[in-house]
């Protein structure tokens, strides 16, 4: 049945464990790793032996997804096991979303978080006793939180359990979608203070390219129906089954829109309902704003070093001008009987078709938008490190603390990092993530190439995945704080 929801669903799952980390920043794995230039992004105060030029998007490429629902297991069976057994992707999707394995899994809120950054540009240099660093780069964040009361619906529709049709009722609280897209130009510069010390900081000019809130408060259904089996698939229901049914069938909605996108056109009726949504090929900024990052660095002795940053702490103010608000609230009733067959017939393609989690069942009216302000997803990060060897080997262990929404994502990370020469550097880490999650991963540095990834998919039991890979050029001499 919810075959079109599923297959939305499925995309943000491919998008997630398929192409794999940002998050904003590099992976965690090159935390302990020297000599590596975009450890600056974990933290201002980390510096590189030497200056760099990275090449454009190949220069620093990441993407991250995470999940408190979705597992790897249950990615493969929705586009390893169809494909074996012959299956169409459409029902592989259907199916693997519908088990029971997988919804009694499900809390009541079950989030999906997906992150995408690229710096066009991005180099560092040092001057005087300080070094210097600047980039442009685009970041994509995008939040989603859905009910364990949804997919239970789609399994009743689908069939899967005997249901009263002449008294059935469901209702479906806090559906969530946050979306962030933006431009962003920063300076940084880390100074070593006294010996031991080096603080560094970035300042970050932001260009608001987009962003959405989607926020279905709660959705109920009624039905008083009668001629309807108690496991009924409505997906397979004939045009005889839907003639002899009988009753009332009710949905009600609250939902609300939050949209700040550049030439976005909303055309209204005569009632103030939004019939279409548009494009005016219009171009331009949504909002604009501002980010810093801190960051410190500690040599406690001459083997333990301590450091802590934040990073991402900032705001964006999205523009009045290209901004909408849509709020819906209302619903749609049918009443069945022989004489009326498309009543039946809206009634299945609203259940089957997913139509009910569209905004547009309840009525939508444009409200007057206003200047709002959105929050950026800023991390804590605390670490601690012991060096062995000149520098060459290093054990530590990493706290790290994410504000995404709509719950914040916690994670300690233990590391080791090889720096076998001025080529060539490795590190192994091991995860264990907020819900019991744990995973290894690592990090490869072969001259100016640097891959890494933080959740290397061991056990079909992983909900988070990343990748980060870049490439940059030294500039300069080689120097050390």
């Amino acid at each position: 049945m919810k075959k079109q929801f599923c297959k939305h669903v499925a995309v943000a799952l491919v998008l997630a464990f398929n192409v794999a980390n940002g998050v904003a920043q590099t992976t965690n794995s090159t935390y302990f790793l020297q000599g590596v230039e975009s450890r600056t992004e974990l933290n201002p105060a980390f510096v590189p032996n030497r200056g760099y030029v990275k090449l454009p998007v190949l220069g620093s490429f990441n993407l991250s997804a995470s999940s408190s629902f979705v597992e790897a297991k249950t990615l493969k069976d929705i586009f390893f096991e169809g494909e074996k057994n012959n299956k169409t992707s459409k029902n592989d999707v259907t199916d693997s979303f519908l088990k029971d394995e997988f919804i009694k899994n499900l809390k009541d809120k079950n989030t999906l978080n997906l992150n995408l950054h690229t710096d066009v540009l991005s180099f560092g240099w040092f001057k005087g006793k300080g070094f210097w660093n600047v980039n442009v780069g685009l970041k994509t964040q995008v939040d989603l939180n859905i009910p364990q009361s949804m997919f239970k619906f789609m399994q009743d529709t689908h069939g899967l359990h005997n249901i009263d049709w002449l008294n059935y009722s469901m209702t479906s609280k806090e559906t969530e979608l946050n979306l962030n897209s933006y431009a962003e130009t920063g300076i940084g510069y880390a100074h070593p203070i006294g010996k031991r010390l080096t603080v560094g900081g970035k300042v970050k000019m932001l260009w608001g390219l987009s962003n959405a809130h989607v926020k279905i408060n709660d959705i109920t259904i009624n039905t008083k129906i009668n001629g309807v089996k108690p496991n009924q698939d409505w997906e397979k229901m004939t045009p005889e089954e839907l003639q002899r049914i009988t009753g009332a069938a009710s949905f009600r909605g609250n939902a609300s829109v939050d949209a700040s996108i550049p030439g976005l056109e909303l055309i209204n009726d005569k009632d103030g309902k939004v019939k279409e949504v548009k494009g005016n090929g219009q171009f331009g900024l949504a909002g604009l704003g501002v980010g810093i990052d801190l960051g410190a660095e500690y040599k406690l002795t001459k083997n333990l070093v301590l450091s802590a940053s934040v990073t991402d702490l900032g705001f964006i103010s999205w523009k009045e001008k290209a901004s909408h608000r849509v709020v819906s609230e209302g619903g749609k009733n049918y009443v069945f009987n022989v004489a009326d067959k498309k009543s039946a017939e809206k009634f299945r393609d609203a259940l089957t078709e997913e139509a009910i989690f569209h905004i547009d069942m309840f009525l939508p009216k444009e409200q007057k938008a206003k200047a709002r302000k959105t929050s950026l997803h800023s991390t804590l990060m605390l670490g601690a490190e012991y060096r062995l060897l000149k520098d060459h080997i290093s054990l530590g262990v990493m706290y790290k603390n994410r504000n995404t929404q709509p719950k914040k994502i916690e994670e300690i990370m233990f590391s080791s990092a090889f720096k076998l020469n001025k080529a060539l550097g490795l590190s192994v880490v091991y995860s264990k993530l907020t819900g019991g999650m744990s995973s290894f991963g690592g990090a490869l540095k072969l001259g100016s190439f640097v891959v890494s990834s933080d959740y290397v998919n061991l056990t079909n039991k992983s909900k988070s995945i990343n990748f980060s890979m870049g490439i940059a050029v030294p500039i300069g001499a080689k120097k050390k704080f």
